[in-house]
C-alpha cells in the first residue's frame, strides 16, 4: 500500500495539436522546453519508430542515434493510444512538452510527462470523433484510472522498458486536491494494476488547528505543519539493474511464505501472521519483527537467523511494515497527529534504508540533517530511491522558511557544496487537468 500525494507547485505541460488520419499519413513533429538544443524532432508514425530505431542515448550527450532518448518517453504512450484507433488510422500530431518537475529525482517526472500525454491525446480523440475507441469502450468515469494504467503499460514497454509500478501514475491521473491518494498496489481485488481505496484528507492541515496528542521529538503543539521536498543532488534510474532485483526478491519471498503461486495472492495481501507461522515451520521463532504494528522491527533478536536473516526475508518484511505504517499514517492524516506521521515517516525510511536497501549516503544524511533540525516531525526518501529527493513534515506558521535555509546550509556544508534546494508544499495539489486557453 502506499500514500502519494501531488506537489502544487511543480508540473508537466503538454501542448498539442492532433488530427486523426489513415495510417499511411502519420507524423509527429515533438520539441521540449527540457532539451532546446535538441530542435525540432519529425517522425514517421506510420507505423511508428521500434524503439531500437529512436534511443540508445541522448543526442544533446553525443550520441549516434536517430534520436534523443527522452522522444521515447513520449512515443511510449502515443503508440499506445495509436492501438486504439480503428485499423487503418494514426495520428498527425505537433506536440511540445516541458516542465519543471526534476528529471531523475524521484518527483514522478515520467509518470507526470505520460499522464499528460494521455490526458491532451483523450481530448484530441474525443474531439475528432473517436471517443468511443478510447479503453475499449469504458466509461468515462473510469477514464483516470485506466489512463494511469495506460502511462504505466507505456512506461514498462519496449520504448522505456523501466519496471515501475503503479502508484505514480495513479497519483497524477486521479489526485484530488487536499489530499493524498490511498492506493493498493495489485493483490487481491486489485489486480496486476492496482486500486485506489480512497482520498485521504489531509485532516486540518490547512486549517491550523492542533497537531495531534503527542508531541514530536522536535516540535511542540504548533500550528498546520507544511511538507517539504529537497533534492540530495544524486541522481537515478530504476531501469538501470536495482529495482528490478528488488522485485525478484520480493517475490521470491512471497512464493516461500505463501507456497507455490500463492493462490494468486500478492506480498502485499500477506499479514504478518502468515510471516510469524511460516518462520515457525521452520523451526525458527518470530521474535518481535512485528512490534508496534509492522512500524518497530528487532534485527538484533536471537530469532533473526537463517529464513529471517535472508535477503528475500528482509524485502518482504519491507513491504509488510510498510503497509502497516500506510494503514496507520491515513488514520493520523486525518486526525491531524502530526507527531505519530512524523514518526511514521522516519521508520519507513529505516526500513528503505536497511531492509529494503534502497538509500544512498547523501539521501541519509541529507534525512539525518533535516530530522535533527528543530521544528522538524520526520523525514524521508521519496521516489525510487537510490538518489533523488526526500519529504519531510515540519512546522508552519511562518517559521518554515528559516527552517529551510538552515537546513540548505547544513548539507551544503557536510555534502562538499551541494544545493539541496528545499522547496515547501503547503497543501497537497490535484492531478492532471485540462488547462483553459
Amino acid at each position: 500500500m502506499v500514500l502519494p500525494l501531488c506537489i502544487d507547485c511543480l508540473g508537466t505541460g503538454v501542448v498539442g495539436v492532433c488530427k486523426i488520419v489513415s495510417s499511411g499519413s502519420g507524423k509527429l513533429r515533438l520539441a521540449s522546453t527540457n532539451y532546446p538544443s535538441d530542435g525540432l524532432v519529425t517522425l514517421s508514425l506510420s507505423p511508428p519508430p521500434s524503439p531500437e530505431e529512436v534511443a540508445v542515448g541522448c543526442s544533446s550527450s553525443g550520441s549516434s542515434s536517430k534520436h534523443p532518448k527522452w522522444v521515447n518517453y513520449v512515443l511510449a504512450p502515443i503508440v499506445e493510444y495509436i492501438s486504439m484507433l480503428p485499423t487503418g488510422h494514426s495520428m498527425d500530431l505537433s506536440m511540445a512538452v516541458g516542465g519543471d518537475v526534476p528529471l531523475g529525482g524521484g518527483l514522478s517526472s515520467s509518470a507526470s510527462l505520460m499522464v499528460g500525454i494521455g490526458k491532451l491525446l483523450e481530448l484530441s480523440i474525443v474531439d475528432c470523433g473517436f471517443g468511443d475507441c478510447l479503453y475499449e469502450g469504458a466509461d468515462v468515469s473510469e477514464w483516470p484510472a485506466l489512463r494511469a494504467r495506460t502511462a504505466k503499460s507505456a512506461e514498462n514497454g519496449d520504448y522505456v522498458k523501466s519496471p515501475c509500478g503503479i502508484m505514480d501514475q495513479f497519483v497524477i491521473s486521479c489526485g484530488e486536491e487536499g489530499g493524498a491518494l490511498w492506493v493498493k498496489c495489485g493483490g487481491e481485488g486489485g489486480g496486476e494494476g492496482g486500486k485506489i481505496l480512497s482520498s485521504v484528507s489531509f485532516g486540518s492541515m490547512d486549517a491550523g488547528q492542533n497537531v495531534g496528542q503527542n508531541a514530536g521529538q522536535n516540535v511542540g503543539q504548533k500550528s498546520a505543519p507544511v511538507l517539504v521536498v529537497a533534492d540530495c543532488g544524486v541522481r537515478h534510474s530504476i531501469a538501470s539493474g536495482e529495482y528490478p532485483k528488488r522485485v525478484k526478491e520480493c517475490e521470491e519471498g512471497r512464493k516461500r511464505i505463501l507456497g507455490g503461486d500463492g493462490g494468486g495472492r500478492m506480498l502485499s495481501d500477506v499479514e504478518w501472521g502468515e510471516v510469524e507461522n511460516f518462520l515457525v515451520g521452520e523451526g525458527e521463532g518470530a521474535g518481535t519483527f512485528a512490534a508496534d504494528s509492522g512500524v518497530g522491527t528487532d534485527r538484533d533478536s536471537p530469532s533473526a537467523s537463517a529464513s529471517a536473516s535472508a535477503l528475500w526475508f528482509r524485502r518482504c518484511r519491507h513491504v509488510i511494515s510498510e503497509n502497516a505504517r500506510v494503514k496507520k499514517c491515513v488514520s493520523s492524516l486525518q486526525s491531524s497527529d502530526w507527531a505519530e506521521v512524523g514518526r511514521l515517516m522516519n521508520a519507513s525510511h529505516e526500513s528503505l534504508k536497511d531492509d529494503f536497501e534502497v538509500s544512498c549516503g547523501e539521501l541519509d544524511l541529507l534525512v539525518d540533517i533535516t530530522r535533527k533540525t528543530e521544528g522538524v516531525y520526520g523525514s524521508r526518501m521519496t521516489g525510487g530511491g537510490f538518489g533523488g529527493c526526500t519529504i519531510s513534515l515540519l512546522e508552519g506558521d511562518g517559521k518554515e522558511a528559516a527552517i529551510l535555509e538552515y537546513i540548505r546550509e547544513e548539507y551544503r556544508k557536510k555534502s562538499g557544496g551541494v544545493d539541496c534546494k528545499p522547496f515547501v508544499v503547503k497543501r497537497p495539489g490535484g492531478g492532471v487537468r485540462e488547462v483553459d486557453h
